[in-house]
């Protein structure tokens, strides 16, 4: 009579050293990928003129390539979890959540910035001599 033995040995132990070395270096390119989304958005409005005002790019544009990222993570959890890769699985998740949030946010800010009213005309300009204009 074959008994199994209380504790697995280390033949029986899948080794989860690959599984987490891939989750942490897709998320590492990951985050990278994000940090580049960023930086072009917020340079879009970037401008050496003093003069200038900085008035980056809508963000619309900017939210697809974050939706694409999205997506590509939650291709690979659902990849990773059919293979039994639990770390990569429960990271890509974390990812595709995590840009689910930056998309409403980015959504939701960029929303009320397109229903805003435009300033109104400045009261120095009718008045210049105004205790509060200077100059």
């Amino acid at each position: 009579m074959d008994t199994p033995s209380p504790r697995p040995g280390p033949e029986q132990c899948p080794d989860r050293a690959p599984d987490i070395v891939g989750a942490f270096a897709l998320l590492v390119l990951e985050l990278l990928a994000l940090g580049v989304i960023v930086a072009l958005w917020w340079m879009s409005g970037w401008t050496f003129d003093p003069a200038g005002s900085y008035a980056p790019d809508p963000v619309w544009g900017y939210l697809v390539a974050i939706g694409v990222l999205g997506a590509l993570a939650l291709g690979s959890a659902w990849r990773a979890s059919s293979r039994g890769a639990g770390a990569t699985a429960w990271v890509q998740g974390l990812v595709f959540v995590t840009s689910l949030v930056l998309i409403v946010a980015g959504a939701l800010v960029q929303h009320r910035q397109d229903n805003s009213p435009p300033p109104g005309p400045s009261p120095c300009r009718d008045t210049p001599a105004a205790p509060w204009c200077n100059g």
